[in-house]
């Protein structure tokens, strides 16, 4: 037992490892509540005109 822990403690930190998926699984399930997303997205309309939106999307802005 002591063994598999200390396997478990050091491949928490190997990416794509089965600890690795399992602590991922289980940061998303504490995000839901009854199933249900405890978070949510809006989006603004008025991004749409913001220069700063733009760059981040790479689109061409017009400073005029």
């Amino acid at each position: 037992r002591k063994l598999l822990k200390q396997i478990t403690h050091i491949t928490a930190q190997v990416p794509g490892s089965n600890t690795v998926c399992i602590s991922m699984r289980n940061e998303m399930q504490s995000l839901t509540i009854d199933d249900l997303p405890s978070f949510y997205f809006t989006i603004n309309p008025t991004d749409v005109y913001n220069p700063i939106v733009k760059i981040l999307a790479r689109s061409d802005i017009n400073i005029d």
